[in-house]
């Protein structure tokens, strides 16, 4: 299946729309799977954009918005309170697990996929990635700007894209720009 894509509203209705067409006999034109494998997605996905999110009334637009919602019905069993959001759930999974190279929990789920980064090996140098950073520019500079033809040269270059294809009001996005221009 490879990546997980990032879909517009737009897609998210049309996988809806295709949803919920039915034949002459009442029946689902498509089947779940169907629409996955036309959209090269999940069957899970196209099953939980159909959801109704309880907070809203609204269909969920998706994934970590479905994930944030259920994971704010769990309860934290340390405190038999609800977790916050899905970073406050993550958190405590991360402090569940223990750090082989201290020996003790994870304070968060950033140091868990520090940790993490830091055991792949940088295909470039044959050896470990030093930071979580650096492992995350190396994927970044696999990736193809679609304005350019060329590789993104960093993460910092690729957030800039990413976040000029969410249309963010300039302000951010001048602070991102002035970022990646320093780092040239």
């Amino acid at each position: 299946m490879g990546k997980r894509k990032k879909f517009t509203p737009e897609e998210n209705q049309e996988m809806r729309d295709m949803y919920n067409l039915r034949d002459e006999n009442g029946k689902r034109k498509y089947k779940q799977a169907d629409i996955a494998k036309y959209f090269e997605t999940h069957s899970t996905y196209v099953c939980l954009i159909n959801r109704d999110n309880p907070d809203t009334g609204e269909k969920f637009r998706s994934l970590i918005e479905y994930n944030d919602y259920n994971a704010r019905q769990r309860i934290n069993p340390e405190t038999n309170k609800k977790f916050k959001s899905l970073h406050d759930y993550q958190n405590y999974n991360a402090g569940k697990q223990t750090n082989p190279e201290t020996g003790e929990k994870f304070k968060s789920r950033i140091e868990k996929e520090t940790y993490a980064a830091r055991q792949k090996i940088n295909p470039e140098t044959g050896k470990k990635f030093e930071s979580k950073s650096e492992y995350e520019n190396y994927n970044a500079r696999k990736r193809i700007n679609p304005e350019t033809g060329k590789k993104f040269r960093s993460k910092t270059e690729y957030n800039v894209y990413t976040a000029r294809q969410r249309k963010i009001n300039s302000k951010t996005l001048d602070s991102i720009v002035e970022e990646v221009e320093g780092e040239e």
